[in-house]
């Protein structure tokens, strides 16, 4: 038990503040009640109610934007050999085409939503300051790069309202996700 200060007390590695028990990834007080990190993204990830059949994402033309990253991504993957592997561009062979398959699937779109929306932000900020600055060549080129950093946003959140609806279609509810 080590004593930092006199509200701080550190005992087998587990910060406790005036008596009260914290795990910062587990669960938290935040304002009197409980959260868990895991929800608080689950509830960030889950499809909303205007995402559940894709329309939307359809208006804005995913499916075009799909079928590009596929030919072009996927003649990649057979070039060097993977097209057989569950990646975050697709489910994979027929044995990976399971509910275990699809919640993989599903756990792997969150992690492409994470990484493209952050890219999406830094190259936002850069069109941003390119813009302020007029440099117009540089303007283009991060649009571009915020643009497909977008759609492929949006293409992980409507392949995961997809991955919904097929799980919910094989009878597993919210509890089971």
């Amino acid at each position: 038990m080590t004593k930092l200060d006199k509200n701080l007390v550190l005992e087998n590695e587990k910060p406790v503040i005036s008596g009260i028990e914290y795990s910062y990834l587990d669960t938290d007080h935040f304002y009197g009640r409980k959260f868990s990190f895991r929800r608080l993204l689950d509830i960030y990830f889950k499809p909303k109610s205007f995402e559940k059949f894709g329309r939307l994402y359809e208006a804005f033309g995913i499916r075009y934007f799909k079928e590009f990253a596929m030919v072009t991504i996927g003649s990649l993957y057979s070039l060097f050999g993977l097209k057989k592997h569950t990646t975050n561009y697709h489910i994979g062979q027929n044995e990976n085409r399971n509910l275990e398959g699809l919640a993989n699937f599903e756990y792997m779109t969150r992690f492409n939503e994470a990484l493209h929306g952050s890219l999406t932000i830094m190259c936002g900020n850069e069109l941003v300051q390119n813009i302020s600055s007029g440099n117009t060549l540089m303007v283009v080129g991060h649009g571009i790069c915020t643009l497909g950093n977008l759609y492929c946003v949006m293409l992980q959140r409507y392949n995961r309202a997809r991955i919904y609806n097929t799980m919910e279609s094989f009878g597993f509810s919210e509890q089971d996700k």
